[in-house]
């Protein structure tokens, strides 16, 4: 996957953005699933700091929320 961990972030946080002007901060939140592999998503390889950068610059946007959900356990052939 090319380009910057910055653009790499960038649509998301300007629709938060927006968001947030139109709205206000109070009701808007972001769910993020760094490990799903849901309808065959892959996981990222450098992972960690490209979230560390979504989450810090949330952070700085001021949502009354983040939801971080662990879905690791759809690929364990051990649930039912």
């Amino acid at each position: 996957m090319g380009g910057s961990i910055e653009n790499h972030s960038r649509f998301g946080l300007e629709i938060t953005r927006r968001i947030i002007a139109a709205i206000g901060a109070d009701p808007v939140g972001m769910r993020l699933s760094p490990w799903s592999t849901f309808q065959g998503m892959g996981i990222m390889e450098d992972l960690v700091p490209h979230f560390e950068h979504l989450i810090s610059s949330l952070r700085e946007v001021n949502i009354s929320y983040l939801h971080l959900a662990n879905s690791r356990w759809v690929e364990d052939p051990t649930t039912q």
